[in-house]
Formats: C-alpha cells, sequence, structure tokens
C-alpha cells in the first residue's frame, strides 16, 4: 500500500535529519504533539519501509557505506602529527594537510604574541601561538574496532542450555532463598 502524501512527506523530511519532531513539523502536521505523532508514525511499518528505501536511497546518492567510513577511519588513524608541520616545524596550511589530516584536526587556535615597544608606544606582534586540537585517536580505533567485519571488540558467547523456563526459574527461586536466609520473599 502506498503511502498518503503526508505520510511521504514525513518520509522525506525524516531521512534529512532523522529529527522526528522536526520532520513532523516540516512534513505539516501540526506542530503541538508533533513528537507523539512522529512516534507513532515511525512505528508503522509501511513508513518504517519507506524510511530505510529512502535511506538507501540517500546513501548510493552520497556514496557512503560501511567501506567508506571504514576507508575514512582509517586514513584517520594513519595520520602523523609531524605531517602538520614543515621540517622547520611551523604549522603547514590546511590546504598542505596530507589525506585524513583535515578530518583529523579539530581546530586550530592562533594567538598574538606581543610587546611594548617605548619607542612607538604601542604593542607591536612578535610571533604567534598555534594550538592544534585533534579528534581523539582512542575513539577513532574504538568506532573501528566495533565495526562488525573488523570486531575486535565483538563478544562472541555461546551459551547451550537444555532446562526448560521453569526449571531455569526454580534454581533462581532456591538461590535467592539461600540468600535470604530460608525466606521465599525478596
Amino acid at each position: 500500500m502506498a503511502l498518503s502524501e503526508k505520510r511521504a512527506n514525513f518520509v522525506r523530511e525524516y531521512v534529512k535529519d532523522f529529527n522526528g519532531t522536526q520532520a513532523a513539523i516540516r512534513a505539516g502536521y501540526a506542530k503541538r504533539g508533533a513528537k507523539q505523532t512522529a512516534s507513532r508514525l515511525l512505528t508503522h511499518v509501511d513508513v518504517q519501509s519507506a524510511v530505510m528505501e529512502a535511506s538507501k536511497r540517500v546513501q548510493e546518492i552520497a556514496e557512503v557505506d560501511a567501506a567508506w567510513v571504514l576507508k575514512r577511519l582509517s586514513l584517520l588513524v594513519d595520520v602523523r602529527i609531524s605531517d602538520l608541520f614543515t621540517e622547520t616545524g611551523e604549522l603547514r596550511s590546511p590546504a598542505e594537510f596530507p589525506d585524513g589530516a583535515q578530518f583529523l584536526v579539530s581546530g586550530i587556535d592562533v594567538d598574538e604574541i606581543t610587546e611594548w615597544d617605548p619607542v612607538t608606544k604601542e604593542r607591536r606582534v612578535i610571533g604567534h601561538t598555534k594550538k592544534v586540537r585533534l579528534e581523539s585517536r582512542a575513539k577513532i580505533l574504538e568506532m573501528l574496532g566495533k565495526h562488525t567485519d573488523v570486531g575486535a571488540w565483538l563478544e562472541r558467547i555461546q551459551v547451550e542450555e537444555n532446562t526448560s523456563l521453569a526449571e531455569r526459574l526454580q534454581r533462581g527461586r532456591d538461590r535467592l532463598r539461600v540468600v535470604n536466609g530460608g525466606r521465599d520473599d525478596e
């Protein structure tokens, strides 16, 4: 069954930023109660399917998939801090940063160093201090490790249980009784 025009508008708006409340408002639903409307719409199977399809189309257009994300993350991890500086120790222009380094740098603060000139009775700039803020390599490694194909932190636990749920519940009650000194209450 095809979505109504209003639901289709909601789906189109939702995949822009995955903010249900704002998507509902932009799709023409009442501002008051938009959060509840979005929550309700997202429980409908037809809306969920449409969101999945629209998300796939957005990913295809942007050419973003798990392989792309992994490639970008690995570029970030491989950047050496020394790649950001020239041989003389000057900070390179961001345009000269190697692949990945522009994304590793989250900010650059530049402060002027000044001194008082008694002759001109003015402050003059004698240098600059540049502070480079970097994204956390630990966080990047964690994201890489959590990817299912990498599986660095994936725990696999295999449990074989031949007892019924009733038997397991009874054993739990027995353990609780021991802890409580023979009483059945918690």
